[in-house]
């Protein structure tokens, strides 16, 4: 996919750096962190616990669709998925 739109945004240097390192922890650029993001937050307003499985599905099927749609790679599937996994054995999914 041929990209050629630019999108500015205005952040803190606390934000900036907050940002990179969530990118980095994920194995992400910072523009494929917030691209990655951008495209697949939900916002949502439960309170209370979500479980670990709903959490690593709920993500799991934002990378399948955006394979699905063109928007990544083989390559960048894996290493998202091999991300998710990472995330989820290690911390709880939180």
């Amino acid at each position: 996919m041929n990209k050629t739109r630019r999108i500015d945004v205005k952040v803190t240097d606390e934000q900036l750096r907050v940002l990179s390192e969530r990118a980095t922890a994920n194995n992400m650029t910072l523009s494929e962190f917030m691209l990655f993001c951008g495209m697949n937050a939900r916002i949502s307003a439960e309170i209370g616990n979500f479980n670990t499985f709903n959490r690593l599905e709920y993500e799991m099927g934002f990378i399948v669709k955006m394979k699905e749609r063109g928007e990544i790679n083989r390559e960048d599937f894996d290493r998202l998925k091999a991300a998710l996994i990472e995330k989820y054995s290690k911390t709880g999914g939180q």
